[in-house]
């Protein structure tokens, strides 16, 4: 075979290559789940696994490290009605540890992050903010500070009010 060949050889191979590259790509696009049933069954995979590491290798949450700011915490839960309220977590320990938002009065969304620039997208966007639910809302920090951000759709006059639960 002479040169010409070989590189046009070559070309062909590259270009079905690439054809197959985005082929599979485009239906990987319509058949993988939409980012909140990923998030969903990630969840359920490994909730149990997680529960069993978290006893051995995780601190109980110091209520401590929770400072209210405008969220109207009084040591066991926040009660506000202007959104949006933000909560800080202080520093901690080296170990992680885990706390669960429980809402008892009120709708209450949530931005969680561990640098004010990770919020930009769910501050500005009402649809990437979290409505906190009993037992879909748990939270795990580091050592590192965080920022909580609590949005409130009160019903009627009273305001919103969430609890913050502790993973022992």
């Amino acid at each position: 075979m002479d040169a010409k060949k070989i590189l046009l050889l070559i070309l062909i191979v590259i270009a079905i290559l690439t054809a197959m590259f985005i082929g599979v790509g485009a239906h990987r696009d319509k058949t993988d789940p939409k980012p909140d049933e990923y998030r969903q069954k990630q969840d359920g995979a490994f909730s149990g696994l997680d529960r069993g590491i978290a006893k051995h290798f995780r601190d109980t949450f110091a209520l401590s490290r929770v400072k209210g700011g405008s969220c109207g915490w009084d040591g066991t839960q926040f009660q506000f009605s202007t959104s949006p309220c933000q909560a800080v977590i202080d520093t901690g320990k080296a170990r992680s540890s885990s706390f669960e938002l429980i809402p008892a009065g009120g709708i209450v969304h949530a931005c969680f992050g561990f640098e004010m620039d990770q919020l930009a997208d769910c501050i500005r966007d009402a649809d990437k903010r979290n409505q906190i639910k009993k037992g879909e809302s748990k939270f795990t920090v580091s050592k590192d500070s965080a920022y909580l951000l609590l949005y409130c759709q009160p019903i009627g006059s009273a305001p919103c009010v969430v609890r913050l639960s502790r993973e022992e």
